[in-house]
């Protein structure tokens, strides 16, 4: 059965396109994981990037213009206005977005399950496909199935734990 996931159907186009030879495009069909993971990162940082970039835009512009003036005047270099003055104030949203990031990179499904196109290289896993592998294969294991994601929110809730007793200590949150 030929390989039917958006990673080889992206290979074949390229081949067919660029007229490279398909023995030159075999070298690339090394039947690993890497070159799935490699295209997932790109996908997921890719679809995360104009949420982070907005985000610690909306932080800047809150950050008052008189502590980066009173800064240069003190004598601090741009490093060290960033260092002192601009990460300190950041650091509360760095810390929201990398809880976000950590709770969606663990929800990644869609992206991982179209780009291998289908379930047989175990290899190419993560939680997601694992536990849908797991509760809808033939035979189907509900029980197992539901408990990986039992155990997948308890990562989480732990996670998210850890981020506000952070928060708390830091003060960002009363």
């Amino acid at each position: 059965m030929p390989p039917s996931g958006s990673l080889s159907q992206m290979k074949m186009t390229l081949a067919d396109t660029a007229g490279v030879a398909q023995a030159s495009m075999a070298a690339l069909d090394t039947n690993a994981a890497l070159p799935a993971y490699t295209l997932l990162t790109a996908l997921v940082v890719w679809q995360g990037f104009p949420f982070v970039a907005v985000t610690v835009l909306a932080g800047l512009k809150t950050i008052p213009a008189e502590l980066h003036e009173s800064a240069r005047v003190d004598g601090g270099g741009g490093w060290r206005i960033f260092w002192r003055v601009t990460y300190p104030l950041l650091k509360p949203i760095f810390l929201v977005l990398l809880l976000l990031s950590i709770i969606w990179d663990f929800g990644v499904f869609t992206q991982a399950y179209l780009i291998t196109g289908e379930l047989g290289n175990r290899d190419e896993y993560n939680l997601g496909i694992y536990v849908y592998d797991r509760a809808f294969t033939m035979p189907p294991s509900y029980g197992i199935g539901s408990a990986l994601a039992l155990i997948l929110t308890v990562i989480l809730l732990i996670i998210t734990i850890g981020y506000v007793r952070a928060s708390v200590r830091q003060g960002a949150i009363q």
